[in-house]
């Protein structure tokens, strides 16, 4: 995992990580939104991420947010 902070995530590795930074309910509620395949494609590439070193997950979480606004 640390090799993900030299290399291009793909847009699942980013929302995954971004949904395992969020607490389970919240997570769990913006999961069932999602169509089926998604989600599960979603939940799946949760389970592989492994550890996300804090770098990475705060440059995530803050390019998500941006998005978000």
């Amino acid at each position: 995992m640390a090799s993900r902070q030299n290399i291009e995530m793909s847009m699942e590795e980013r929302i995954a990580i971004f949904l395992a930074s969020l607490d389970e309910q919240t997570a769990a509620a913006v999961l069932q939104q999602l169509d089926t395949d998604l989600m599960a494609r979603l939940v799946g590439s949760i389970r592989d991420l492994g550890v996300v070193p804090g770098a990475v997950r705060d440059t995530v979480m803050s390019a998500c947010l941006k998005e978000i606004h």
